[in-house]
């Protein structure tokens, strides 16, 4: 059925790379197998995160929030060049988790502890969703239609009110990362992937560009919960952090890198 999907016609208004049926359906393939393997959730990461990510203590129902965290380092290191179907295929999946788009693109702008702090700010939702017996997806989505992101450390951060600035080069792979998974994706599972682009474009100082993933976003699905709290936050101010315009990470070229 996925294959049949990435032959819809695309009618996108913001441009993606170009890609090769040949990888596309190897992606395909493994986001495939992924779903069917459900609930068992298995994601090849570096070794040296996988055993970062055992230090957190967190319920094994929030276990796709620690496990996408080795996956985003991992997928950061490597040559956004030359994909690997596996690992955009994983990512493809987990973005399609509640919370997890949030949380990748602050891990790939502040780095592992981001997301970190993201994951025990969420705990209690993981533990509430443990003790009542419901899956920790179905609260992290009512949240999403609320816009009740918490008033923590990373939902501040979330929405531009941080000090710190991002780092530039981990926000320049971050963009041609995602733009490669969306750019594979069948264009229906493609708004949250335009999502982490946007809000990355956006941290970058590069409002404009945010908003027109968004409005594809948008086009492709315009009852998604993330792509209007983002239009919301990014049609309406810059975060903190590009308060000063003259600030080097702020002077990129037109692909927000």
């Amino acid at each position: 059925m996925l294959h049949d999907l990435k032959q819809a016609p695309d009618g996108g208004r913001v441009h993606l790379p170009r890609v090769d049926d040949a990888t596309t359906n190897a992606v395909l393939d493994e986001f495939e197998a992924m779903r069917d393997a459900l609930p068992k959730l298995s994601i090849r990461t570096s070794a040296r995160y996988g055993s970062a990510v055992v230090l957190l203590d967190v319920p094994r129902h929030g276990e796709a929030l620690t496990i996408s965290m080795g996956l985003v380092e991992t997928c950061l290191d490597e040559d956004p060049r030359r994909p690997d179907p596996e690992m955009l295929a994983q990512l493809l999946f987990l973005s399609l988790w509640p919370a997890l788009p949030e949380q990748m693109a602050m891990q790939i702008a502040f780095g592992w502890d981001a997301a970190t702090s993201h994951v025990h700010d969420l705990v209690p939702v993981v533990r509430h969703a443990a003790r009542s017996r419901r899956p920790a997806e179905e609260l992290f989505a009512g949240m999403a239609v609320a816009d009740a992101v918490p008033g923590t450390p990373a939902g501040c951060c979330f929405r531009g009110h941080a000090d710190e600035k991002p780092d530039r080069a981990r926000v320049g792979r971050g963009i041609a990362l995602f733009r490669e998974v969306a750019a594979h994706a069948p264009v229906a599972f493609r708004p949250s992937l335009l999502c982490v682009v946007a809000w990355l474009l956006w941290a970058n100082g590069k409002r404009p560009h945010a908003l027109a993933y968004l409005a594809e976003a948008g086009r492709v699905q315009p009852d998604h919960a993330l792509t209007r709290s983002l239009s919301d936050l990014c049609s309406t101010a810059l975060p903190k952090w590009c308060a000063d315009r003259s600030a080097a990470f702020v002077r990129s070229d037109s692909s927000g890198k």
